[in-house]
């Protein structure tokens, strides 16, 4: 006796293949355009699918790394692979925020000071997500707003993950000048950027916002740049011996939060 797959038609197997896919992709677009993850149950109540199905597409997902389930709340995002294959916004960057909260949260509480969290794009990084210093004298709020390749110790990081012959590509012919202190000699440029690929984090003083200090390390995966984490405050207190006695700190947490992405 034939199965009943192999009593299908070739015009009903063609439909049935293409109803599949537009489920997995209906689900896929509920989940990219959540700003928080989300539950079977949500996925139910929108597409209106049974519990089975949901699962089965999701599992399918899942393995083939296009959406992430988080350990502890079983609630679903998509991954940094269909982030970056989107060339996602920070509303699509969930898993990446949702685990670098909670390291975020305690570099502020050891620190003091504002914690952000960037995502790379081409013409520098947006923050995705910041935590504010408690102190009264505090940097702006960055929150959506792209900092760019040359001048900040976040476009320092972003260039250390390109090749030369990237950084070419992007190199302007006159560099920016914000402050007095904005380096705009090529060679210092190149010379800051291979100190960043051997030592992993990148700083400024009042190169930026004179006024401000800023310290960066790179989120990576498989030697691929996801996401930048940094440390900023007002140069006044956020010394430069002050600053870097945090590399360490700064390199486990995103350390940890790559570990946790990659599972």
């Amino acid at each position: 006796m034939n199965s009943s797959n192999d009593s299908l038609t070739k015009p009903e197997a063609f439909k049935y293949n293409i109803q599949v896919l537009e489920r997995a992709l209906k689900i896929f677009e509920i989940i990219s355009l959540s700003k928080s993850p989300v539950t079977i149950q949500v996925l139910q109540n929108a597409t209106g699918l049974n519990r089975t199905t949901i699962w089965r597409i999701l599992s399918t997902m899942i393995e083939s790394d296009f959406i992430t389930q988080l350990p502890n709340t079983k609630q679903y995002c998509i991954s940094c692979k269909a982030c970056n294959l989107l060339s996602a916004s920070s509303a699509s960057s969930v898993a990446l925020v949702e685990y670098s909260r909670p390291e975020m949260e305690q570099l502020r509480h050891l620190i003091g000071e504002t914690i952000m969290l960037l995502l790379p794009e081409r013409i520098g990084a947006r923050t995705i997500l910041q935590l504010d210093s408690f102190e009264t004298i505090r940097l702006k709020d960055y929150t959506n707003m792209v900092t760019p390749l040359f001048g900040t110790s976040t476009g320092l990081v972003q260039l250390s993950f390109m090749s030369d012959e990237e950084i070419e590509t992007v190199f302007p012919d006159k560099l920016p000048s914000y402050t007095e202190f904005t380096p705009t000699n090529r060679e210092d440029i190149l010379q800051r950027i291979e100190e960043c690929r051997r030592d992993g984090y990148a700083y400024i003083i009042d190169e930026y916002n004179q006024g401000d200090s800023g310290l960066s390390v790179p989120i990576s995966l498989n030697k691929k740049l996801v996401g930048i984490l940094n440390i900023a405050g007002p140069t006044v207190r956020f010394t430069k011996d002050h600053m870097l006695s945090y590399i360490p700190k700064l390199k486990a947490s995103a350390a940890r939060i790559a570990r946790k992405l990659s599972h």
